[in-house]
């Protein structure tokens, strides 16, 4: 899940990560909550179970992926797609995983975690769908400069 705080009342301490549904949703400041599900549901969300409005105006969004999906090349279903990085990992019933589970396969992650030093010039292409990208902050002085370019096989629907 993720929280977001209405934009015309924001709140006096913003934490990273955050922002506003309107900013999220690429809308005005002023924008209300009709245009935000319509974003939603655009994106192919159903307002009825993934979006909970909070009476400050918050919404609290649901994102619910398959556990595991088909690996593109051989068609096995057996590439692990969550987002267990965040730790909110949860069963489809809405059970969370228990903690020391999360803390397994996370550790997992780490153990596979590889970091390149790059040089000016180099490139990096990772598949997504194989490889977990980076989590770990970039903070570039005025000598580097990074320029992520994402593909998809499938266009994105507009929103």
């Amino acid at each position: 899940t993720r929280e977001f705080f209405d934009g015309r009342s924001p709140p006096l301490e913003v934490k990273p990560g955050t922002g506003s549904w309107q900013a999220k949703c690429l809308l005005p400041e002023t924008a209300g909550r009709d245009e935000a599900e319509a974003f939603f549901v655009k994106m192919g969300f159903d307002p009825s179970s993934q979006l909970e409005w909070s009476e400050d105006g918050g919404l609290t969004v649901t994102n619910i992926h398959p556990g595991f999906i088909a690996n593109l090349e051989t068609g096995d279903k057996d590439v692990w797609w969550n987002i267990v990085h965040t730790g909110s990992l949860k069963t489809a019933d809405g059970t969370a995983f228990p903690k020391k589970m999360v803390q397994e396969v996370q550790r997992r992650g780490w153990e596979a975690t590889y970091a390149w030093k790059l040089k000016p010039g180099d490139w990096v292409v990772l598949d997504n769908m194989q490889v977990q990208h980076g989590r770990l902050p970039f903070q570039p002085d005025d000598s580097q400069i990074r320029t992520l370019l994402t593909v998809y096989d499938t266009p994105l629907r507009s929103c």
